[in-house]
């Protein structure tokens, strides 16, 4: 999700859903992936197709550079990506143009059973 004048966002797998009510709307556009049902799914929760910028990354730092100068961009919110999610090109991007970059971080899990090593999980199998 991104926004203009008072916020800006970037999205991409967030939950749409917790933006329902948010207020001032039109101020904010959403890079989501341009898949029929979640183009839907963002008009569905009243976001106007004017702000749904429908694109598959990664980009580079030149086009996020370009798209947050053409939308006039002041804040980006994403989940952390990674490397693969095109996380330094964003954050590079909005670096550069002084534009305000809010990661957000998945919940830290404690799974069970951990392996590091397939040898050591072969031998938990047997």
């Amino acid at each position: 999700m991104w926004s203009r004048g008072k916020g800006g966002d970037n999205f991409k797998s967030l939950p749409i859903a917790i933006f329902e009510n948010m207020k001032n709307k039109q101020n904010i556009y959403f890079r989501i992936l341009p898949k029929w049902e979640m183009i839907k799914k963002a008009e569905d929760f009243g976001i106007l197709p004017k702000n749904i910028i429908g694109m598959q990354g990664p980009f580079s730092k030149e086009l996020n550079i370009a798209m947050m100068k053409e939308c006039n961009i002041k804040y980006i919110i994403s989940k952390k990506g990674g490397d693969t999610g095109g996380e330094r090109e964003k954050i590079d991007s909005a670096k550069e143009i002084g534009v305000q970059t809010i990661l957000l971080s998945r919940p830290n899990l404690d799974y069970p059973i951990v392996f590091s090593e397939i040898k050591k999980l072969i031998h938990y199998i047997v």
